[in-house]
């Protein structure tokens, strides 16, 4: 009898260490910065436009499937060990302002890291290590909001924002 309460014990604890790996640990929590316009916290899945006078806040609504992805890809990287500040270049660029996508990872509400990471990057340039999966995850978070609803919406609003004022914009 002993035995098997021991069994079932080791099996209960395998399913739930599992089940823990789709999940972001509740320790960590990640700020995705758009440019200068967008701040979206994937832990409360709030979204807070801060550009000049164009400001609000809204409520991503993000699928299971989206958060398992974005956990799975979170907790197989390097990402969590990271500290500091990080910027990530092209190696070569294209002569355009330069633009980047910021992840900000906190840990018990403590910063950990802040990787930036210029729009030109991409994974090819980097075949492995922690560029790979920074820029990895950037691309996920993307493909992600390019697809929700609400954040179209916001970018839109954003666009037409910059269209509307194009003309203050365009020696900055």
């Amino acid at each position: 009898m002993p035995k098997q309460f021991i069994f079932i014990l080791l099996c209960l604890s395998a399913l739930l260490s599992c089940r823990q790996t789709n999940q972001f640990d509740n320790r960590y929590r990640i700020v995705f910065k758009e440019d200068y316009w967008a701040t979206i916290d994937l832990k409360s899945n709030l979204l807070k436009v801060d550009f000049d006078s164009l400001k609000f806040t809204d409520t991503l609504k993000f699928t299971t499937s989206d958060i398992q992805e974005l956990a799975e890809v979170f907790n197989s990287s390097e990402l969590a060990s990271t500290k500091g500040s990080i910027q990530y270049d092209p190696r070569f660029t294209i002569t355009e302002p330069s633009f980047y996508q910021t992840i900000e990872i906190y840990k018990d509400n403590k910063p950990v890291s802040n990787v930036k990471i210029n729009y030109q990057c991409k994974t090819e340039f980097w075949p492995f290590g922690v560029r790979y999966e920074a820029i990895k995850f950037r691309n996920i978070i993307t493909r992600i909001l390019k697809n929700n609803e609400k954040y179209i919406k916001a970018k839109t609003r954003y666009q037409k924002y910059m269209n509307d004022h194009r003309g203050r914009y365009l020696y900055l």
